[in-house]
């Protein structure tokens, strides 16, 4: 998700918001498939589909920041989270 205000930016954010939901489409039937029972997430844009998939199928999601400062999608994501990891007090 870009943050800053163009033209442009906001016309990627519109067609990134339809493959985010097609990634979620592609990772409720894989997830399924392999019936995975847990989602470990490190974070990252690739991730938040799979978490969103993970939460629909009612799957446990694990999140772990290594970083001082969370990334959107780990933040986005800890909110639902079964259980957050962090190498630092108060990142999420």
């Amino acid at each position: 998700m870009r943050r800053y205000i163009t033209v442009l930016s906001v016309l990627e954010n519109i067609r990134d918001f339809f493959k985010l939901l097609w990634g979620v489409v592609v990772a409720l039937k894989k997830l399924k498939h392999h019936q995975i029972q847990k989602v470990f997430c490190k974070g990252g844009y690739v991730s938040l589909p799979v978490c969103l998939a993970a939460r629909v199928w009612g799957i446990p999601i694990f999140v772990h920041e290594s970083d001082m400062h969370a990334g959107l999608t780990n933040r986005l994501v800890a909110k639902v989270a079964k259980t957050v990891f962090t190498g630092f007090p108060d990142v999420i």
